[in-house]
């Protein structure tokens, strides 16, 4: 038996730890993204409806007054 060969497994701790990180990044980035995307969506909707608002708050107020 000792003339055959020994199948070993290879150690790669450093390529499983560069594989990690790299994953780790493109998941805060994905996040990130996904974030920034849903803010842009619903900022014109914010922005619309603010407005909305404070044009009520202003105008009902000077009519009441007026």
């Amino acid at each position: 038996m000792s003339g055959f060969p020994r199948i070993m497994k290879p150690r790669a701790v450093k390529i499983d730890e560069i594989v990690n990180r790299a994953d780790y990044s493109a998941q805060l980035i994905a996040r990130a993204q996904k974030l920034e995307s849903g803010v842009n969506m619903a900022g014109l909707t914010g922005f619309v409806l603010g407005l909305l608002m404070a044009v009520l708050l202003v105008v009902i107020p000077l009519l009441w007054l007026g």
